[in-house]
């Protein structure tokens, strides 16, 4: 007290104290904490049902595509004569393939890809101008083009290959092959080619092959046949003695990489049966 005048007396704040704060009422925070709770719920029930429910769907499918069932062509007979000599042999033909679902995603890559084959094949990218309502890869058009090729394959089977160019020369298919790597989705697949030595000499008697036809398609391939691949006898010997002659064909399961080249084989193949 001073003069006679009385100063009052004031309590300290605490430390960091804001008299004009109140403080929060813990049940106004209930719905918040609900929302959580419940966000964390559905979020757990999601990963449980994608890992546990779903995983195995996703897992399997994913399995599918790296493994795939491989056709093994049985080599046909060989025809002799009486004498011993060879009428009809087997040469091997060396045919560029392309899986539709191992491509580049990118078109700039994919273009490159196009173009790299086109060049060694001779196939064009893309297919010709044709007449309204022809189709290429009929008789008497021109060739598909790699770029109609692969569409139309991917759309059937997509890793199923697709036969860009047949019998191409043996350093072509070397050049290929030694750059498989570089080159997704590309194959270079390697099958009989029947060869006539005595030519027009006994071609009444040995015949001809062919390709199968679509009204005996699904007959062959329960018999094992690969249609886009297998030709059968259409006349003479070849035609007469095709059940002999053709053999039977083998299988195989196999594991492939992003690029679709073998890693392995899964199991055991059933090899073919010679004709």
């Amino acid at each position: 007290m001073k003069n006679g005048l009385k100063i009052p007396h004031r309590q300290p704040e605490a430390s960091g104290g804001d008299p004009t704060k109140q403080p929060i009422d813990p049940y106004r925070m209930l719905p918040f904490y609900g929302l959580l709770v419940a966000a964390i719920i559905v979020f757990a029930a999601r990963l449980v049902y994608l890992q546990g429910v779903k995983g195995a769907d996703y897992s399997a499918a994913a399995q599918e595509n790296r493994e795939q069932l491989v056709n093994l062509p049985a080599p046909r007979g060989i025809i002799y004569d009486r004498n011993g000599v060879q009428l009809v042999r087997n040469v091997p033909s060396f045919n560029v393939t392309i899986t539709p679902a191992y491509v580049p995603d990118d078109e700039i890559r994919l273009q490159e890809l196009y173009r790299y084959i086109s060049q060694l094949t001779g196939v064009p990218i893309h297919t010709p101008p044709l007449d309204t309502g022809t189709r290429c890869g009929l008789t008497d058009t021109p060739p598909c083009g790699i770029t109609d090729l692969v569409s139309q394959g991917e759309s059937l089977a997509p890793y199923v290959p697709v036969i860009v160019k047949k019998d191409v020369p043996t350093d072509v298919a070397f050049t290929i092959r030694e750059r498989l790597r570089d080159l997704p989705g590309v194959g270079i697949s390697v099958t009989p080619l029947r060869d006539y030595p005595t030519g027009a000499l006994t071609a009444h008697v040995v015949g001809f092959m062919g390709p199968i036809t679509k009204e005996v398609e699904q007959a062959y391939i329960d018999q094992g046949f690969d249609p886009s691949r297998d030709k059968i006898g259409y006349a003479g010997i070849e035609a007469w003695e095709q059940d002999l002659l053709a053999g039977k064909n083998g299988y195989k399961y196999i594991e492939e990489d992003v690029a679709g080249l073998e890693l392995r084989t899964i199991g055991e193949p059933v090899n073919p049966v010679p004709g």
